[in-house]
């Protein structure tokens, strides 16, 4: 039952767990042997008090199962610690999306396995307006609650594949796979979305850039600067737009 619920629960695990899979499943094996052996019967009961030396095996082999399971057990443990210091390492404590640093490292992934399968790879770059503004008049706190709001907003319109970080200050990024066309229509969504609500009083809108990635392209780096580019108009042009690289 032990190795059931390991294999059952594998997809969930994100630490090493094969070790426990063969250990508790050979733990198993010696039970469901024991009766073609002592015919499965307590110590004490045995013909002339004695028992096979299979139990004796048996009994070896329970202690040498605990301590092995506890050393496993520790492992994940720690593999899991790990794991999660790790993940506070890629993600903005404020928002909860990853941070730059999360998104250069799986930008480059993505960028590595498009050598290799032929996907439509297109970078988003938002820039919130006037976020300055509300911060002087309502302190970090509101400047911290629009940024919360915005990446509500953004989350609710991206699916699972797609990479959102937060870059830096009130600048955002998004990799997606979409075609050229679907990833115009979903940023444009989602400024459309934003440009409804206001924090304070004060109405929210983004400028957008975007950079769509080419066949000799292989790095994150240089469609963040076309990106980058494209933003710099937007904002020139009036804010609350989008601009294409």
């Amino acid at each position: 039952m032990t190795t059931l619920e390991i294999w059952h629960a594998r997809k969930q695990l994100h630490i090493t767990f094969w070790p426990a899979l063969p250990l508790s499943f050979f733990h198993a094996c010696f039970y469901l042997a024991r009766p073609f052996f002592d015919n499965g019967l307590p110590y004490a009961e045995m013909a002339g008090g004695h028992s096979s030396g299979f139990f004796a095996i048996l009994i070896f082999e329970a202690i040498l199962y605990a301590i092995c399971l506890s050393f496993i057990i520790l492992a994940m443990v720690y593999e899991r610690g790990q794991l999660g210091y790790k993940q506070d390492s890629l993600c903005d404590p404020l928002t909860g999306v990853g941070n730059r640093r999360a998104f250069l490292e799986y930008g480059n992934e993505l960028i590595r396995k498009r050598k290799n399968q032929a996907f439509p790879l297109q970078l988003i770059l938002f820039d919130l307006d006037n976020f300055k503004r509300l911060n002087d008049q309502y302190g970090h706190a509101g400047g911290d609650s629009a940024l919360v709001f915005f990446c509500n907003v953004v989350n609710s319109t991206l699916e699972k594949k797609d990479i959102f970080a937060r870059i830096g200050g009130e600048e955002f990024a998004c990799l997606t796979m979409k075609p050229k066309e679907q990833a115009i229509l979903m940023a444009e969504t989602i400024r459309f979305q934003l440009a409804q609500n206001s924090q304070h009083n004060i109405p929210m809108t983004v400028s957008v850039g975007m950079a769509f990635s080419k066949p000799d392209q292989d790095s994150i780096s240089h469609l963040l600067i076309q990106a980058d580019h494209a933003l710099y108009r937007a904002k020139s042009a009036g804010k609350n737009r989008i601009e294409l690289s």
